[in-house]
């Protein structure tokens, strides 16, 4: 039988720990259709959807790091009071919140 001792136990939670504080954290970011929300109608809607933009926006991923995008091209932008879906022209959808961004701003698209 094999014994762990309290210090290899301690970092094992630790470990797990992280990794669970991590994925949760990530989640957000995840550019797929299928994880992110239906945009919510246009009256739940704190303002009225953008349509056709160029986006740029930075992303706190942590407390000392961010992502972000200089120039994304996207179909629509939908306003909520704690949160933003983004609706990239290339199909991916991106739910950001509000408090997490760093840098948010958008201009038309020329076409």
């Amino acid at each position: 039988m094999r014994t762990h001792s309290r210090r290899n136990v301690a970092l094992y939670v630790t470990a797990t720990s992280l990794l669970a504080v991590l994925a949760f954290t990530c989640l957000p970011l995840l550019n797929t259709a299928a994880a992110a929300p239906t945009p919510a109608p246009a009256s739940q809607s704190s303002h009225p959807p953008a349509r056709n933009v160029i986006l740029s926006y930075s992303y706190e991923t942590s407390p000392n790091s961010s992502a972000g995008n200089d120039s994304l091209k996207v179909d629509s932008i939908y306003f909520y009071p704690n949160y933003v879906v983004v609706r990239a022209a290339n199909g991916n959808t991106t739910l950001l919140a509000v408090d997490r961004l760093k840098h948010f701003d958008y201009r038309p698209a020329t076409r």
